[in-house]
């Protein structure tokens, strides 16, 4: 059974990422290939700016030492009984270009092999190897 050219693997790897860079110069194919597989990010990110207020005000009246005990510990159980992934610890930054969860450079948005590349190459203005 060939595979078409241009079709992406069923399993991620970690050359995936380059292949798809030089072959559509990391245009929408990989885009949406990131999109596939963040999308549990994606939702994570969603429930985090639904419950966002709600968990300020609750953080609030915990931390509110005025109020009586039995209020604070009130916004504790509310604050326990929210998703999980309401939280924001749950979110994870990933780079644009291959999908990377580890090691990337929130100033760019790129995983540090990939931005070693760009850097390279000459992609990114002001960016050089140390002399």
């Amino acid at each position: 059974k060939k595979k078409k050219k241009g079709s992406p693997p069923s399993r991620p790897s970690r050359c995936f990422a380059t292949k798809v860079r030089k072959r559509t110069g990391a245009g929408v194919a990989m885009r949406e290939f990131c999109l596939r597989v963040n999308a549990r990010d994606l939702a994570r990110r969603k429930l985090f700016r639904r419950y966002e207020p709600l968990r300020v005000v609750l953080k609030s009246m915990i931390q509110n030492t005025m109020l009586p005990v039995l209020v604070r510990r009130a916004a504790v159980d509310k604050l326990n009984s929210l998703p999980k992934n309401s939280s924001p610890t749950r979110i994870r930054d990933y780079c644009v270009l291959s999908g990377r969860s580890r090691a990337v450079y929130k100033d760019f948005r790129v995983s540090r092999i990939l931005l070693r590349e760009m850097a390279l190459s000459g992609d990114l203005p002001g960016i050089s190897k140390a002399k």
